[in-house]
């Protein structure tokens, strides 16, 4: 009898569903934690944004699975997962929205150093090479020329 799951079955409302509820439950835990003056919203400008008051901002992907391994485990966030890849892709759209002023280079780091930008998910991310090359970025501890190098 084989383990892999049918198109059906990974197509199916119920696993969808859950992703949904997922995203919901993590925007009503982010609620409980709201500060005076901060101000939250559910699938404005990404799943789960917070305006913080203080002219930042907070934006939120969540992404879910149901998926497991062979020890029953839900799977990783691997370097080529389409739920990161998109996350990836969105984040830098937002970031060079013309539309929305940042055709610039100078409004585009205006915009990144002013915005905090979290992938909330349910997959184990610790082991995740890219992921683990941004932190490295964001701490300067390997330079922008390398990390491109590095994608």
């Amino acid at each position: 009898m084989t383990t892999e799951k049918t198109h059906f079955e990974k197509t199916s409302a119920d696993t969808k569903e859950i992703g949904f509820d997922y995203q919901y439950l993590c925007f009503i835990n982010k609620l409980l934690d709201i500060k005076v003056g901060q101000k939250i919203t559910y699938e404005e400008k990404d799943d789960i944004h917070i305006d913080t008051g203080d002219g930042k901002l907070i934006l939120i992907q969540v992404k879910h699975s149901v998926q497991t391994n062979a020890n029953n485990e839900v799977i990783n966030l691997t370097q080529f997962d389409l739920d990161l890849w998109k996350t990836l892709y969105n984040w830098v759209k937002i970031i060079s929205d013309p539309n929305d002023g940042r055709k610039e280079w100078k409004k585009q780091l205006s915009f990144v150093q002013k915005t905090k930008f979290v992938l909330l998910t349910n997959k184990n991310i610790t082991t995740n090479p890219i992921l683990l090359k941004i932190k490295a970025l964001k701490d300067c501890t390997i330079k922008s020329k390398d990390f491109r190098n590095y994608l």
